[in-house]
């Protein structure tokens, strides 16, 4: 069993669940918000997603429902809506540093987005700048999270409509074998 898991399970026994046979899968969500032509500007992702809808998220709220948990092995940002092309996603590799806020803690500050050395549409392949974490970040159920882009370099609307920020890792879907 990877980190991940084994943090995920990690965490919902601390929480005292029961839990019987739970597979963890690969999941992944994402959020789009509009651009700002400014320099220093910050981007506050998921936190209002519940006043978007597909295609600028892929989820209802920043909380996770009490049956699901997500650990998040890498963080990655994008650009989209580039003029005369398909709006397609581009690497967002400016400036800027990055927070992960779960609850009213900080559980990963100030990382670097310009040292973004790895490109993939996952952790590995394709086309988008992606900080892999050293340790997997949990965020469980019904608990607000949000991710932080601040002193990130303008970016001109007329060229990039949207900056995203997607997370990927190890979802879980808790099997209770009682109830709460």
């Amino acid at each position: 069993m990877d980190k991940a898991a084994q943090k995920l399970k990690y965490v919902a026994r601390k929480l005292g669940w029961n839990i019987h046979e739970t597979t963890p899968s690969t999941r992944s969500i994402f959020d789009k918000l509009a651009v700002i032509n400014a320099a220093n500007s910050q981007y506050s992702f998921f936190n209002e997603s519940a006043s978007r809808s597909f295609p600028n998220t892929n989820i209802s709220t920043n909380q996770f429902e009490r049956n699901e948990a997500l650990a998040i092995e890498a963080v990655c940002f994008f650009t989209s809506g580039e003029v005369g092309k398909p709006n397609l996603p581009v690497p967002y590799v400016g400036n800027g540093n990055v927070n992960i806020i779960i609850g009213s803690q900080i559980v990963a500050k100030d990382m670097p987005v310009k040292f973004i050395t790895t490109q993939g549409t996952s952790k590995n392949s394709g086309s988008y700048g992606v900080i892999n974490l050293a340790m997997p970040v949990v965020i469980p159920p019904l608990v607000s999270f949000r991710v932080e882009l601040t002193g990130a370099d303008a970016l001109d609307p007329i060229v990039f409509e949207n900056i995203g920020c997607y997370l990927y890792g190890m979802g879980l879907l808790l099997n209770f074998k009682t109830g709460l």
